[in-house]
């Protein structure tokens, strides 16, 4: 499997790296656990604290992403002048990525799978 190293450079200079796997069309189980690595990339180095930092964060994860799941998540990232991009607006896009690639009743499938997986 393919991956992508991730790099952060925070205000005060020092820099965050994470190496991710590709998701292309995998498992379930390998999508839920690029979302779950993602985000706790994104939270242990509080990311979303810099104010301008939605685009780097949207680039990252197109990065993680190819194939069909690539071009979903371009689909629902189509953003007009009139919405921010923004942690919220992230989640919101995140949700409707999960949706399609994991059926019916993804959302509550992830909480699960989140709550069962031992952490590292």
């Amino acid at each position: 499997m393919n991956s992508v190293e991730l790099k952060y450079t925070d205000r005060d200079g020092s820099i965050d790296k994470t190496k991710l796997n590709i998701f292309e069309d995998g498992s379930d189980e390998e999508f839920l656990k690029l979302v779950k690595e993602f985000t706790n990339y994104v939270d242990t180095c509080n990311i979303w604290e810099d104010e301008h930092v939605a685009n780097t964060i949207y680039k990252h994860f197109c990065h993680c992403l190819t194939g069909a799941a690539r071009d979903l998540w371009d689909q629902i990232n189509v953003i007009d002048d009139n919405q921010a991009k923004d942690e919220l607006t992230f989640e919101e896009h995140l949700k409707e990525l999960i949706s399609p690639i994991l059926g019916e009743g993804a959302l509550c499938n992830q909480k699960e799978y989140l709550k069962k997986t031992p952490k590292l």
